[in-house]
């Protein structure tokens, strides 16, 4: 304290006041400058190389053990069946040695990288002096492993020349223990992309002063590229580990442009949102100019989700893939962190764009890929939440109508009244409430509120298992209302999953606004039916289900039963609503074959929603990426019959 005392003294109070409030202030931007855009920062980018450096020491260390293990056998046995898979091992070794070289000759090269390339080198020379028979032929090992001319049962080895390189392992075992030092730098990050995929090296210049550090991959499809916009941790040199998208694009045939934002990596300049559109602009250009390219479209994972809608209004690209993405980072900062985070991100000036405008005035083919689950991006402040918001109530938003002037919800009669969803959300709750108490939760079953309401009521409070009812069969009713409740999803969110939520009543509220605009999601094996009419057809048998369980009970005097069953009363009213909004939606009325698809789409500007299931990083499994090459290859289908 004594420093604010000595400031006080030179500057008066008020001056040292103020001098702590504008240090504050300037501690707050560069806190949330490291948040917004931490792959800037030297921290990060020593913290994913240290990460990768591991991963490729590892898969070497793995490799050459395999190696030794299989030689040892030879020596011992000398049995040629065991399993080793000699081609990997060898090109393994080999492109590691050829990495060094180019990194000695491009970069600059530390004294263990050499001795690793020299340790190596060694490997293969004593692999190119082990001598092996097959068909009256004599070959080295090394040779023998690069063709594979024969199978291992008829390999045989030359004794006198199998000796244990017992000295090069020990070596390797030292070195391969300095794996950050080896292999952890952006640099041969850099030259193991490029041994591993035919890559150009573009250096962009965006400006009078800054260029960025750029990669183009030719795919075999020369008519089609896409721009790879990372998230706001990437860098295009750990894209062959860091994602999936790179291979997944080239596999279809695509050219891939990668790019590091300004002042990630080598690129220079300090990073804003609006300079990274701006560069965005640029990379378009120089696509178009240079590389000829028919169709173009752009990928925008989380915080590149931003970039990628604007560019593909700006620049009227082909198609956008708007891939976990946040509607804004404001409703990030409230929806993931709460009140006081969204008013520091205020305070600290954050940057405020919004992706939803440029999504919906992007005219192209668009793709949202959305995981209602994200654990880095709130379900409320997703792209996709925003998109459905924007659409049934455009003078709202999302931070208004959760927090700012929450009443905006009254107003908003969509699906349902909102009497009628607020009761629904407060059904299901005291439901769970209830089958948490009857399952052992923290609260004892006179706790409930349906014990309550009765006592408050002034009536005689009858114990639970009377009627022959027993405990477990409420248990089972009630779980059974809630598996048939998760059997109806809008956009992948199931109905249950608004219980969940820290705002169940705005919650639902958008999830009656992404069944409305995308209906439930499909899987492959559903990809014929529409995904209204897959709405329409759950909740009729989820309502038949639920109509089975309540004649069943209907006759029990119980009063809690009955309490239980005026809230099941009121999700079935509800659904029934739903259902009736949806057929009307679709065309259709309840006596009709929803066989026949009648729907025609009123919301052509929200693209299509693909749920996701593998969090804010993780890889698609093989389901979701197959019902989203399928939706890319019939639109470049569509785009190469105009």
């Amino acid at each position: 304290m004594s420093i604010f005392y000595f400031l006080s003294y030179l500057i008066t109070t008020l001056g040292s006041i103020l001098s702590f409030l504008i240090l504050f202030y300037l501690i707050l931007k560069f806190t949330l400058r490291v948040i917004t855009f931490p792959g800037s920062f030297w921290y990060w980018r020593r913290t994913l190389e240290k990460n990768y450096s591991k991963i490729i020491s590892y898969q070497l260390t793995l490799r050459t053990k395999e190696l030794y293990t299989f030689l040892q056998n030879q020596i011992s046995s000398n049995n040629s069946v065991n399993y080793c898979n000699l081609t990997v091992i060898v090109d393994t070794i080999q492109k590691t040695i050829d990495n060094m070289k180019i990194l000695k000759k491009d970069y600059e090269i530390l004294e263990c990288q050499e001795k690793l390339s020299s340790v190596l080198g060694n490997l293969m020379e004593y692999l190119a002096n082990v001598k092996v028979k097959y068909d009256e032929q004599k070959v080295s090992l090394l040779d023998w492993c690069r063709e594979i001319p024969c199978s291992l049962e008829n390999l045989e080895f030359e004794q006198e020349t199998l000796v244990l390189p017992t000295g090069i392992y020990k070596e390797l075992e030292v070195l391969l223990g300095k794996e950050v030092k080896i292999f952890g730098s952006l640099d041969y990050m850099r030259v193991d992309l490029m041994s591993k995929i035919k890559c150009e090296q573009i250096w962009l210049d965006v400006d009078s002063s800054t260029k960025l550090d750029c990669v183009w991959v030719a795919g075999s499809d020369s008519a089609t590229a896409v721009i790879l916009c990372s998230p706001n941790g990437g860098f295009y040199e750990f894209s062959y580990y860091q994602t999936e998208w790179l291979e997944f694009y080239l596999e279809l045939g695509f050219s891939v442009f990668l790019w590091n934002y300004r002042g990630y990596g080598r690129s220079q300049g300090k990073a804003t949102l609006d300079k990274l559109k701006k560069d965005g602009e640029v990379i378009v250009n120089y696509i178009r100019t240079q590389k000829l390219s028919k169709i173009l479209g752009v990928h925008g994972e989380s915080l590149g989700g931003c970039i990628a809608t604007y560019l593909s209004r700006e620049c009227v690209l082909d198609f956008l893939i708007a891939d976990r993405t946040f509607a804004s980072l404001p409703t990030v900062s409230f929806y993931n962190f709460g009140k006081i985070a969204y008013w520091i991100y205020r305070l600290g000036r954050g940057d405020q764009s919004e992706c939803i405008t440029d999504y919906l005035a992007a005219k192209c083919f668009k793709v949202i890929l959305s995981d209602p689950h994200d654990n880095m991006i709130n379900d409320l402040s997703s792209l996709k939440a925003g998109i459905a918001l924007k659409l049934i109530s455009p003078e709202t938003n999302l931070i208004q109508i959760g927090y700012l002037n929450p009443n905006i919800r009254k107003k908003i009669e969509h699906v349902l009244t909102y009497s009628a969803l607020s009761s629904c959300v407060e059904s299901m709750l005291r439901l769970s409430q209830f089958l948490n108490c009857l399952t052992g939760g923290e609260k004892s079953f006179n706790d409930s509120e349906y014990y309550r309401n009765i006592r408050d009521n002034n009536y005689q409070a009858l114990n639970l298992e009377t009627d022959n009812l027993q405990e477990e069969d409420i248990i089972l009713c009630i779980e059974k209302l809630f598996a048939c409740l998760s059997k109806i999803d809008a956009g992948g969110q199931l109905m249950m999953d608004i219980l969940e939520s820290s705002h169940p009543e705005l919650c639902f509220i958008i999830w009656l606004m992404v069944l409305d605009i995308w209906g439930s999601s499909l899987k492959s094996s559903e990809e014929k039916l529409n995904s209204h009419i897959k709405s329409i057809t759950t909740i009729r048998n989820c309502l038949q289900e639920i109509q089975t369980i309540q004649e069943e009970y209907e006759k029990s005097e119980n009063l809690i039963i009955q309490q239980v069953f005026k809230d099941f009363n009121t999700i079935f009213n509800i659904l029934i609503e739903i259902l009736g909004f949806m057929e009307d939606r679709c065309g259709l009325s309840s006596d009709l074959d929803i066989s026949e698809d009648r729907n025609n789409c009123e919301y052509s500007n929200a693209g299509t929603l693909i749920p996701l299931s593998c969090g804010h990083s993780g890889t698609l499994n093989p389901a979701e990426k197959y019902m989203f090459s399928k939706c890319l290859l019939e639109f470049l289908g569509q785009e190469c019959n105009k």
